[in-house]
């Protein structure tokens, strides 16, 4: 009984769930306006969402579709959901550079639907997926 209750303990901290994440004392909340499950989305997930094939291509089509003068460097971190379609949504800014280049960020990034839905007990689910982007005169650069 006692193994069974820590195995049980042990695997649910990979069921995380999550309607807020705080981060640096302020509080997201996640968007569930076109979540597939809105009382479930995980920060946590067995198999991680992601950018299809590599965060190298994101960075690649980043620095394609927004051309920033040589004088901009900093860095943006994101924090926005993708759900189990695959569709990410829901942009929110941790921190960023000004809200002017945030937000050419978030749009080249709601275009961008090469999203892979994190997966759990073999399902795709909703997730609260976090992204930092470095940006060095004027270009992303991979981390």
């Amino acid at each position: 009984m006692k193994t069974s209750l820590i195995i049980t303990l042990f695997f649910s901290c990979f069921l995380v769930k999550a309607q807020s994440v705080t981060v640096g004392g302020r509080i997201f909340e996640a968007d569930k306006s076109r979540a597939c499950n809105p009382d479930r989305i995980f920060v946590v997930s067995v198999t991680p969402a992601k950018f299809d094939n590599s965060n190298g291509e994101l960075v690649q089509r980043l620095n394609a579709s927004i051309p920033f003068d040589k004088s901009i460097s900093g860095e943006v971190r994101l924090l926005f959901t993708i759900n189990c379609e695959a569709e990410a949504y829901g942009f929110q800014t941790i921190k960023g550079i000004s809200e002017e280049i945030d937000n050419q960020i978030i749009e080249s990034l709601e275009k961008m639907q090469s999203w892979i839905a994190g997966i759990q007990n073999g399902k795709p689910i909703d997730t609260m997926y976090s992204l930092i982007l470095s940006i060095k005169k004027g270009k992303f650069k991979s981390k």
